[in-house]
């Protein structure tokens, strides 16, 4: 069962006299309860309008979107708070707070105009800590965690309203690599455990095909497509939505490639499999190789074979070992390639 849903919704500005500037028109939306779905797409196709939209932060040009049932952009402003949590991009400023202090900033919708914390807020306060592995960060101050840390914090904030709907703009925006699978894998087990749809834009499209259960994919032309990743991936929509100058998406492998690196340039052929072999196309690639399998024409140009320690570069009945791939890619340079 849906818990939001959008029918013939329509984002954009208005521009007083003016035609408004629609980004997105005649969209149908769903998200259901343990469902976490990544909003993606190209810079300016509107993933921030759909957000601040579907948070209540802006009124639709048209259509409607309704939360548990109800009008989201009519709810009393305590009860959307009471249902609908979000983490937005740009940093909170929160001075010397330690990390609990501002996780209890999220119980405000619950407490009244008091503020006074009681047994139960207490209580969801260390459950949303416990929730993200953050208990042991409770007393530190805020300006004194890492990132990612800081992240889960927010995170935290977030689900200690114990909402329904949690909505993230850019979660991982500037997160290192290992933080940013770190806090896709926690949201993505939130969703699971905590029974709240979770919907996240994203700009980084390997780390959402491999964590989200569906996209919500913005095109820039003003459609939005929904599906499976998968079946996005398969019916060329990815490919079609990111074709942007000197990038193509490589639906096979999952990831954005130069143009340079696709087939086209000197061919040299990869013998080997696993790993090394896998590591070694990727940097043949990015090269400007075209990489071909053993048995292929391709000129008789030279031939790569990892072995167990290195790699074996052939050019004709010249053979040349090397023991990085560094020094591999700089002996095909100096190779001559017909």
């Amino acid at each position: 069962m849906s818990l939001l849903r959008a029918r013939g919704l329509a984002i954009g500005y208005r521009r007083g006299r003016r035609a408004p500037l629609t980004l997105v028109a005649d969209a149908d939306l769903s998200l259901a309860a343990g469902e976490l779905v990544c909003l993606v797409g190209p810079n300016g196709a509107g993933k921030s309008t759909l957000l601040r939209t579907l948070a209540g932060l802006q009124g639709p040009l048209a259509g409607r979107v309704t939360l548990a049932g109800a009008d989201l952009h009519a709810m009393d402003p305590r009860a959307l708070a009471r249902a609908l949590a979000t983490v937005w991009t740009d940093p909170i400023e929160v001075g010397l707070l330690a990390a609990r202090e501002l996780v209890a900033l999220g119980r405000h919708p619950h407490t009244g105009w008091s503020g006074r914390l009681h047994a139960e807020d207490e209580a969801a306060i260390d459950a949303a800590l416990a929730a993200v592995d953050a208990t042991e960060l409770a007393w530190r101050p805020v300006d004194r965690l890492s990132d990612g840390q800081r992240q889960k914090i927010n995170i935290a904030r977030a689900l200690a309203q114990e909402p329904l709907l949690l909505l993230l703009d850019e979660p991982t925006a500037w997160l290192d690599l290992a933080r940013r699978a770190e806090i896709m894998a926690l949201l993505q087990r939130l969703a699971r455990e905590q029974g709240c749809a979770i919907l996240i834009s994203s700009h980084d499209l390997e780390l959402a095909l491999r964590h989200a259960d569906r996209l919500w994919l913005m095109s820039g032309n003003g459609t939005l497509r929904t599906g499976a990743p998968e079946d996005l991936a398969l019916g060329g929509a990815l490919s079609t939505a990111f074709r942007s100058a000197g990038q193509h998406y490589d639906a096979l492998e999952g990831k954005f490639v130069s143009l340079q690196s696709r087939p086209g340039g000197p061919g040299v052929t990869l013998q080997g499999a696993g790993v090394a072999a896998s590591w070694t196309r990727r940097a043949l690639e990015r090269g400007g190789y075209r990489v071909c399998e053993p048995g292929a024409r391709h000129d008789f140009g030279p031939e790569v074979k990892v072995l167990q320690q290195g790699w074996e570069l052939r050019c004709g009945s010249k053979r040349q070992h090397c023991g990085s791939l560094e020094s591999l890619l700089s002996a095909l340079a100096a190779a001559p390639v017909d």
